[in-house]
């Protein structure tokens, strides 16, 4: 697990860093899938691990792109969210036997819940500390929404193509 986990915080900063930070539609949509390594975190991590490893995943963005520390605040609200969110989604606690959050252990509609809250928050906190400015309140949001739509595209596209077979068969709860 943490192999894996290793190798997925490489490959998403590398690819934020050199394929998602050169994207930018119209000056409103900026994906930001690396977040997809909080959101996949197995669901039994501890606490300060969690926020640790969130927040050397932002930090390690931020030193490469000279955002000072955008994107390791976001990441590290997002993982102290994380555990009142995964509440939210879930009605019990017996639901998360699974290991790992993804689409085929919690199925379509509660992945998408999860992930798109997880996503809306991360958003909303770097656009806010980027323009930072009350009265670009509508600029804020319209640029989170739209980013957050591009990234969870992202995301889904990214859980079909790597999530076992069983996706195929999941259904919508």
């Amino acid at each position: 697990m943490v192999v894996r986990n290793s190798i997925r915080f490489i490959l998403l900063i590398l690819l934020q860093l050199f394929i998602f930070n050169r994207i930018d539609f119209g000056g409103s949509v900026n994906p930001f899938p690396y977040i997809l390594f909080t959101i996949l975190l197995p669901f039994d991590i501890k606490g300060m691990v969690l926020l640790f490893t969130s927040f050397i995943l932002g930090l390690t963005l931020d030193l490469f792109s000279l955002t000072l520390g955008i994107n390791a605040a976001a990441c590290t609200l997002v993982a102290f969210l994380r555990p009142t969110i995964l509440r939210l989604v879930f009605s019990r606690t017996d639901d998360m036997q699974k290991n790992q959050p993804n689409i085929a252990s919690m199925g379509t509609y509660r992945f998408f819940v999860y992930s798109y809250i997880m996503v809306f928050i991360h958003h909303l906190c770097i656009f806010s500390m980027e323009i930072f400015r009350f009265n670009e309140f509508g600029e804020i949001i319209s640029r989170t929404f739209m980013s957050s739509i591009f990234t969870i595209i992202i995301v889904f596209i990214h859980q079909y193509l790597f999530t076992s077979r069983k996706v195929g068969r999941v259904y919508i709860r």
